[in-house]
């Protein structure tokens, strides 16, 4: 959230001034936060011990975050174009492998 200043937002829409972000944690992975909340649940779920709320991660949060990335990815291409693809070629959606 902090990386990415202004451009932060809970909606997924673009707004006056929004430039694409790919400096930071934006050039290691093109969805750092999800990233993030999936590694916060299942290393939680661990941690705990609880197979259940590693089905919960599984059946809840894994296809939510799924679906979010794909919406805003819609956004981001449909927004930067090019500059978006050029982007998306180079830098992996959550895993930087």
């Amino acid at each position: 959230m902090w990386s990415l200043g202004r451009s932060y937002g809970l909606r997924t829409d673009l707004f006056a001034g929004h430039r694409l972000k790919t400096d930071g944690p934006f050039a290691v992975v093109r969805h750092p936060m999800y990233l993030g909340i999936l590694v916060y649940h299942v290393g939680s779920s661990v941690a705990l011990e609880s197979s259940t709320l590693l089905a919960m991660t599984a059946l809840v949060v894994l296809p939510y975050t799924a679906t979010r990335i794909v919406g805003e990815e819609r956004v981001l291409r449909a927004g930067f174009g090019d500059e978006y693809e050029r982007y998306r070629a180079r830098v992996p959606t959550l895993l930087p492998l």
